[in-house]
Order: C-alpha cells, then structure tokens, then sequence
C-alpha cells in the first residue's frame, strides 16, 4: 500500500507545479481529467526542455505541414506534449488497475486464506508476525479441504461400489477369479487411501496375487477393503471364489504452533480466517501470488511503446510524403519548361502550375506558400531557396537553386536550364522505375521458389508412388 501512497504524493505535487499551465486546456475533450493530465505534460516538458532535441521533429513537421518555421516548432511541441500525456494517462491506468487487484484481494479486511478444494494440494502462504516491530515471515502448509464424518461414509460407500468392478482385472466376475486382482491403493481423485486385507493369506495376498499352486482350488474366500480418510475408516467384504492361480524465539514458535493447530482443526472449512494477533504476535497474510507491480510495469512499457509508435508514425509519413514529390517532380519541371517557354516568367509558371491542380497536395501548398512570401515583399530568389530546402528532396533543392542563381544573372537562358533539368528528371525516373523493377523481382524470388517445389512434388508424386 505504500507505493500507492507515494504514488498518489507524487501526483499531488505534479498536480501542484502544473496549476499554471491548467486555464490552457480548459475546454479540451475529455473534461477536467484531460485538462489535468495535459497540464502535467506541459510541466515535465518544460522542465526537460532542455534536453528535448526538436530539431528533427520540426524538420519532419515542415515537411507535412505548410507552416512558417515558428508555427512548425508550436506543432513539434504540440506533439510532445500530446505523447507525453498520452504516457501519463496509460501509466495512471496501470496503476489504478493495480489498486483495485489489491484492495478486491482483501476481502473484508480479513487476512483470509481459501484451501484448496478436496482433491487440490497443499500450499505455503507466507504470514507476517511483527512483534516489537520486528518482522517475522513464517511459511504456513495449507492442506486443502477435508470431509466431514458424514461426507466421508457418503463417498466411501459410493468408492466401495466402483470397487467391485475395478478390482476385477482380466477377470469376468469376483465368483470366478482365475487372473491376479487388481487392488487399487488410492481412489480415482486421489482423495482417499485404499487398504486391503486378505481373507486367506494361502490363496491370495493383501495385494491380490493369487496361489496358483493350491490343490483344492475352486477356494472360496473373500478379500477385504478399507477406505482411509485421516482419522477416518470404513471397510467393506467382497466374496470371492478362487479358480486357478492367480508399502525463532519462543513468541514466534507459540504463534507458528497456534497456526498450526488452527489448520488442523478446520480442514472441513473451505476457509481460514486468520486472528489478527496471537499472543502478543501480529499475525498478516503476505499476498504474493499477484504481484501489482506487473501493472505498474506494463502501464509505462505501453506508454513508452506509444511514444515510439507515434514516432514511426511520423517518419512513415514523412517518408510516403518524400516518394508521392519525387514521384510528381518530373511532371512538375516539364510542366516549368513548358510553360517558361511560352514566355512566362518563373512566379506566373507557378501560379499557374497551382491554379491548374484542383487538388491540392502537399507541392501545391508549398508552392502557394512561397508566392504568398513573394507577394508580401520577400526577395524571389531567396523564396525559391526556402522553398527547395522546405521540400527537403535533392531535385527540387537543386531546380531551386539553379532558378535563383539564373534570377540574380537576371533570368539568361533560363528555358537551356529548364530544357537540361527536364533531361535529368527524365533519367532520374528511368533509373526509379528500373530500381523498383528489381525490387519486384526480388520481392517475387520467394513465391517462385515455393511454386518451383510444388510443381516439383506434383511432378515426382506419381514416380515415387510407384516404387
């Protein structure tokens, strides 16, 4: 119970530090809990901001997002904060689940141990003595649940009946033996013991061997079981006729008798409650069996799981975003070309690229960013940079850099340099499309080699079968 007390001190005083960061999740779904645990986000984030490298992270937000670079850091921290609470809520479920296993385990407050059922075996539990605050653990032995007097004969007699079948062995009947019996010593659920008693030791053994060497065989006889249950007993006679031949200190050792004795005394019970002290010995079940902490532990494996799938998550998309612009660069820089040779300069050819895709992807929006910095004032050569190192892909790094280099010479042969890009993207393509088709053949190798063993068993089957 302490970890939970510390666990709960704990968020008290995180609860605390982050009452400022509160007011700025008011509304957010999820209520007030939300609120609670994204404020706490906030706090550990900005006390280990220091040591959060954002670099790479708002890097692959500028390339999903058309954001400006403090926007792009804004949703990079966004995102922290969001993973960091997503932690908190999975680890304060663990926790919680573990609060409730152990506080449903106590029944009642007892120190309460349930025996195992007739047929169960016997275990330890681990009991806790603290005398003069010193602790004692103590293994106590369990036997499982025992029979009263009256269930005993209930169950002997029914044993009794099963008996007179199972006994018989090879033989067909107990008025005609000719084969050794076969005298079980436990019954079927191993709940009682089973002794056996000739009636003349010269025919047959207490273990049902039969004397074959006897003359005067047919021998009438009988054999003679009894049911063992602890301080119980109840026989029974079977007639049988014999045809042919047939093995501490002295606080603690009172109070380890005392339960001893107290486990002896009350094996008809399906339970044991234990006294809370035996003379001066305070007496509590240790549960060891379910250890809460598991949940503790899976609460912070799946919260550290989720910060890293989220990150996957991230660099897939960032990586499905980088194959869809080289897959759309070489219509992009036919379309430049095309449309520079017409006469228009490089911001109309844009404008015009964009307001001729309906759907605007990723590019798209890119490029309506960099038009809107041109026509707020900023320098078009430097727009045309920001705009190749936004995309974050070599082609396009390198078209924009060669058009901004051509505007500073004041646009000369701007169409040759279109016209060789063009040339470029082309054989870029070509070697894409080549690539990925080895990428096919080697992805198909495994499936041929499958179909090559099947024909091949097809083939030889019939072969083979002959033989």
């Amino acid at each position: 119970m302490i970890k939970y007390i510390v666990f709960l001190i704990v968020l008290l005083i995180m609860a605390i530090l982050s009452r400022e960061h509160y007011s700025k999740y008011k509304g957010i779904n999820g209520g007030i809990a939300a609120m609670f645990f994204y404020g706490m986000a906030e706090t550990i984030y900005t006390k280990f901001e220091d040591f959060i490298n954002l670099d790479m992270l708002v890097r692959r937000v500028r390339k999903l997002y058309v954001v400006s670079p403090k926007k792009a850091y804004e949703i990079a921290k966004e995102y922290i904060i969001k993973s960091i609470t997503c932690t908190l809520l999975v680890v304060f479920f663990g926790v919680v689940l573990a609060g409730i296993v152990e506080i449903t385990r106590k029944e009642d407050g007892l120190n309460l141990i349930k025996r195992s059922d007739y047929q169960g075996n016997t275990k330890e539990e681990k009991i806790s003595l603290d005398v003069d605050n010193q602790i004692y653990e103590y293994m106590l032995q369990v036997e499982p649940v025992e029979y009263s007097k009256e269930e005993f004969e209930q169950k002997a007699s029914d044993i009794f009946l099963e008996l007179e079948s199972q006994i018989l062995g090879n033989n067909t009947s107990l008025d005609s033996v000719t084969e050794d019996l076969e005298l079980v010593t436990v019954s079927d659920d191993g709940e009682f013991t089973i002794r056996w008693e000739s009636g003349d030791t010269d025919y047959i053994s207490s273990y049902g061997k039969i004397e074959y060497e006897q003359n005067d065989l047919p021998k009438k006889t009988f054999i003679s079981a009894t049911i063992c249950y602890l301080e119980y007993e109840q026989s029974h006679t079977y007639n049988i006729t014999i045809c042919r031949k047939e093995t501490v200190n002295k606080y603690i050792q009172s109070a380890t008798d005392a339960l001893d004795k107290l486990e002896i005394n009350d094996r008809t019970s399906k339970e044991i409650v234990l006294p809370s002290e035996i003379d001066g010995v305070k007496v509590s079940l240790v549960h060891g069996k379910t250890n809460t902490l598991f949940f503790i532990i899976i609460g912070i494996v799946v919260g550290v799981a989720l910060i890293i799938f989220r990150q996957e998550k991230l660099k897939e998309n960032v990586e499905k975003r980088d194959q869809e612009l080289l897959e759309k660069y070489p219509v992009f820089v036919n379309k430049m070309w095309l449309l520079i040779g017409t006469g228009m300069n490089i911001k109309d050819a844009l404008i015009r690229i964009v307001k001729d895709n309906r759907e605007k992807d990723i590019l798209e929006k890119e490029i309506m960013y960099t038009i809107n910095q041109i026509e707020s004032g900023y320098s078009e050569f430097a727009a045309y940079e920001e705009l190749g190192a936004r995309l974050g892909l070599a082609p396009y790094s390198r078209i924009m850099n060669r058009i901004s280099q051509n505007i500073r010479k004041g646009n000369k042969d701007l169409r040759k340099l279109m016209e060789e890009e063009v040339f470029l993207a082309l054989n870029e393509r070509r070697e894409c499309v080549k690539k990925k088709g080895e990428e096919a053949s080697t992805k198909m190798l495994f499936p041929m080699i499958i179909l090559l063993g099947i024909v091949m068993v097809i083939v030889m089957f019939p072969a083979l079968s002959n033989f």
